[in-house]
């Protein structure tokens, strides 16, 4: 069963006296249809510009395949479908929502659902939560 591997991964943005990510590890079965869900600024949208090699970091993050991120432009929008589905490609759909944070930073009830759940604590005091189903 092919993997998405993280070992020992740390990120920090320049200038921040805070990790992102410190010593992180974590595998992902490719066949998981998987969300993350956690309150603004606590890692999400940076671990996925992180699968995409986007920003540099410490430790390891392999993957048997490449990754397509969303959002971006979609020519012709009627083939998004088949832009999700490619073989060899695993989407990282991102729908940033700190527009829609009515909540005034409180917390919002806890999320798991499918075959299971995965929770992480970044060292900033956060937290995100990934849910998933197989398929």
């Amino acid at each position: 069963m092919p993997m998405i591997q993280a070992e020992g991964l740390a990120f920090s943005y320049p200038g921040s006296p805070d990790p992102v990510f410190q010593d992180a590890a974590f595998q992902i079965d490719t066949s998981w249809r998987l969300g993350l869900i956690g309150r603004n600024g606590q890692g999400k949208t940076t671990l996925l510009r992180l699968l995409t090699g986007e920003y540099p970091h410490e430790g390891v993050l392999s993957s048997p395949g490449r990754f397509d991120y969303f959002p971006h432009p979609v020519p012709e929008p009627e083939r998004l479908a088949a832009l999700l589905l490619r073989e060899g490609f695993f989407p990282l759909v991102d729908e940033p929502t700190n527009h829609l944070d009515a909540r005034g930073g409180k917390p919002s009830p806890p999320t798991s659902g499918g075959s299971g759940a995965l929770s992480w604590s970044p060292t900033t005091g956060g937290s995100w939560t990934a849910a998933w189903t197989t398929f």
